[in-house]
């Protein structure tokens, strides 16, 4: 089974970035390249992105001069220790593992809600509903045709269903006379 992709949003808070002095001291520039380095962060494989300027410019899609010019104000928002290297938003890593956390415990519920309904730990029961629901039509068809074709009475249906209706709507007093 391939790896399960990863979540497709992150959440951003106006606290995260002009909630602190640094954050209030940046340029919009600078403030776009933070938010470029946390949306490349949140896309790469291991929540990290290099810290070389050149390869941080490729990835973020900027001219190299921008990002050299705004790196150092940005570059203190983010650990560098963690990786040797790279960059690293705690708070984003954090985000990614909780929220990663919760999705593997709701796989591994479902897998046993799946154990606990069909005796197995196959899901593949989509399958098997599919073909039902195909012979399903089919057996509908061939009994509509032979409905018409033997001469039922027009707006006389004989179907459970329908015996059903018409007996609950004779107890409410509803019907046709």
């Amino acid at each position: 089974m391939s790896e399960p992709r990863k979540p497709p949003a992150y959440q951003r808070y106006p606290m995260d970035t002009l909630g602190y002095e640094a954050g209030v001291r940046l340029t919009l520039a600078e403030r776009g390249l933070k938010a470029s380095i946390d949306d490349a962060i949140w896309l790469s494989a291991d929540c990290s992105v290099p810290a070389n300027p050149a390869e941080l410019a490729l990835i973020v899609r900027r001219p190299l001069q921008e990002v050299v010019d705004a790196l150092p104000a940005v570059f203190p928002c983010f650990d560098s220790s963690t990786v040797p290297g790279r960059l690293v938003e705690p708070q984003m890593t954090a985000q990614m593992d909780k929220l990663m956390k919760r999705r593997k415990q709701l796989s591994e519920a479902g897998t046993e809600g799946n154990k606990e309904r069909w005796g197995n730990g196959s899901s593949n029961r989509s399958s098997d509903r599919s073909t039902d629901c195909a012979s399903n039509r089919s057996l509908s068809k061939a009994k509509t045709s032979q409905d018409q074709s033997a001469g039922a009475k027009e707006g006389s249906v004989d179907e459970p269903w329908v015996r059903d209706y018409s007996v609950g709507q004779s107890s409410l007093g509803i019907g046709h006379d």
